[in-house]
C-alpha cells in the first residue's frame, strides 16, 4: 500500500472516530423563540436626562443590540443614572461545538469547613 493511501485510510478511520454531533445553534429568546429580544441593565456614571437616555441606546447599539429601547431610567443620585435597554441581537451559538472540561470537585460538609475550635 502506498504512503499516500495509508495515510487516507487513516484520516478517514480518525473522521470516523471524532463525528461531529448535529450543529445545535441557539438563539435568544425574549418574546418569541429565536428571535433574539434581550434584556440588560446598567449605570452610566451621569445625571438622568433626555441625553443620557440617548447615551444609553447608543451605547447599546455600539453594544451590537438592534432596535435598542430604552424601557427603564432611575436617577440613582450623585450623578449616576441606571438603565434598562430591550433590543436584539442577532448573535447566535452552536452547543455542539461547545467543549466543557470536566472538573472534580470536592464537595465539603459544613463540619468538614468549620475550624476545629467550633466543633461539637
Amino acid at each position: 500500500m502506498s504512503e499516500t493511501a495509508t495515510n487516507d485510510t487513516t484520516t478517514a478511520a480518525a473522521n470516523a472516530n471524532t463525528e461531529r454531533p448535529p450543529e445545535q445553534w441557539v438563539k435568544a429568546y425574549g418574546d418569541t423563540l429565536n428571535d433574539g429580544r434581550v434584556q440588560m441593565s446598567f449605570t452610566l456614571p451621569v445625571p438622568l436626562d433626555e441625553l443620557s437616555k440617548e447615551g444609553a441606546k447608543q451605547l447599546a447599539l455600539s453594544m451590537g443590540l438592534e432596535e435598542p429601547a430604552v424601557v427603564h431610567a432611575e436617577d440613582m443620585g450623585q450623578g449616576f443614572s441606571f438603565f434598562i435597554v430591550y433590543g436584539q441581537c442577532k448573535h447566535r451559538v452552536d452547543l455542539s461545538r461547545l467543549k466543557i472540561p470536566s472538573q472534580n470537585l470536592k464537595c465539603w460538609t459544613r463540619t468538614a469547613l468549620m475550624p476545629s475550635s467550633q466543633k461539637r
